[in-house]
């Protein structure tokens, strides 16, 4: 089993911090107070200051962990609350029963939000219809039920996806709409941009689908407003950013050149590649430093696209992941979506790679500072599909026992404290079960 990597730094100052937690959450600012937008949408947090304990979690050996995606929420829709926290148990409970100790849950996909917020309109894919108010606060019962259970919660947001295609779920058993630009409400924080000619390009619309744009410094500062108000007013016990940075763009094509003319307008030396890695960098940073401010204790986390080379590349994503390991003052933790088997193949048959032990590799030997933890983001929903890697049978048909594998390899690394499983429903999707059940018998011979 892997040597415990408690982190005696952290529970010193969870202790030092808990008694002050209240009173510098009143007390900090941080530069995205000066944003000021009509705040139509949402329901207000109480004005009453409510103060928390800090839960009892135990501690862990490593991050065993589950993605909670927006589709995941469909399942949990109802205007009960006694039903909602029924189905809060039930999620928390299959944490419990395969070994897992914490879940990343959504609350931002789609510049929505999961709980009442007056920075975002609540999410279609959490009430139905985006905006519609429920009388209930659905994370706000996921704290608590997660928790209730010794589980951790990080709170996981995209920052600037505002539409998107619908889809459905790997065994066809859930269809789900995209977010749709007629869904949004009219007095949604992207309309009122959009609508506004001195604003009208912080929305960005791209190649049939709607973002933010990255390079505006109210849209930095909007986003984290929305930061500061989640973990001022809910219990989590992290925040996470995916690899939803920017979209792939062309700047040689005038429709798909994205931001391209706040580059020229800016006169930024940069190249425009560097420049716009500048601009995630930049929210990146405000958001750490924002969360920081209000609660120290809460970790900030980004999974980033698994495979280096493409991460890196000059034509999306636009994250400058080397600074963010190597610098303080960017991240607490990573976790790359290393979604690909042990023998997946370039297309001539060579190995490639993006191979999981390959491409893990690649990612250890980045350098780091020294608060950085590593951790590895696993493809359950490829489990039992015919997922393409280049070999003659896919990989995920011929095994049945890849993730525990892939756990093991993490478990033999010292400086790899965890793992993540995409995604939670995956966790009782029948062609997933000998899998489920070969992680589960591994998680639990290895406590």
């Amino acid at each position: 089993m892997k040597k415990k990597l408690i982190i005696a730094v952290l529970s010193l100052t969870v202790l030092f911090t808990a008694c002050q937690k209240a009173e510098t959450k009143e007390a900090e600012t941080t530069p995205t107070e000066t944003v000021e937008v009509t705040e139509t949408q949402g329901t207000e947090k109480e004005a009453e200051t409510v103060e928390q304990q800090e839960p009892s979690l135990p501690e862990i050996d490593e991050v065993r962990g589950v993605w909670f995606s927006y589709y995941d929420w469909i399942e949990m829709q109802t205007d009960d609350e006694e039903t909602f926290r029924k189905n809060a148990v039930a999620v928390m409970d299959k944490l419990t029963e395969n070994h897992l100790n914490t879940i990343i849950v959504h609350v931002h996909s789609h510049s929505d939000s999961y709980y009442p917020s007056k920075y975002f309109p609540m999410s279609m894919y959490c009430t139905g219809k985006m905006g519609k108010e429920l009388s209930y606060d659905p994370l706000s019962i996921m704290i608590e039920e997660a928790h209730a259970k010794g589980i951790r919660i990080h709170a996981w947001m995209n920052p600037y996806r505002v539409t998107s295609s619908g889809g459905e779920s790997v065994d066809g058993s859930l269809k789900f709409d995209g977010v749709k630009w007629e869904y949004i409400p009219e007095d949604s924080i992207v309309k009122q941009w959009k609508n506004s000619e001195s604003t009208s390009r912080n929305v960005l619309y791209h190649d049939g689908q709607y973002y933010l744009n990255p390079s505006k410094e109210e849209v930095q500062n909007y986003l984290a407003a929305a930061v500061k108000e989640l973990v001022e007013n809910y219990d989590v016990d992290g925040v996470h950013f995916d690899d939803y940075f920017y979209p792939m763009v062309n700047d040689s094509d005038a429709s798909k050149s994205f931001d391209l003319q706040e580059y020229y307008e800016s006169g930024s030396t940069l190249s425009v590649a560097n420049w716009r890695r500048e601009n995630v960098s930049k929210t990146v940073a405000l958001i750490y430093k924002t969360i920081k401010d209000v609660d120290p204790t809460v970790e900030f986390g980004v999974s980033p696209m698994g495979n280096l080379e493409v991460l890196k590349s000059d034509n999306q994503y636009f994250t400058d992941i080397d600074t963010w390991l190597s610098d303080e003052g960017y991240l607490d933790y990573v976790m790359p979506q290393i979604y690909w088997g042990f023998h997946q193949k370039n297309k001539d048959g060579s190995p490639s790679p993006a191979a999981y032990e390959n491409c893990l590799n690649s990612w250890q030997n980045l350098s780091k500072h020294e608060g950085l933890s590593l951790y590895v983001g696993l493809g359950l929903y490829r489990c039992g599909t015919d997922a393409k890697d280049n070999n003659a049978v896919s990989e995920w048909l011929s095994n049945n026992d890849i993730i525990s594998r892939q756990v093991k390899l993490i478990d033999e690394k010292e400086d790899v404290a965890g793992f993540c499983l995409f995604d939670y429903r995956d966790l009782s999707r029948e062609a997933a079960q000998p899998e489920v059940l070969n992680l589960k018998e591994y998680l639990s011979a290895n406590e």
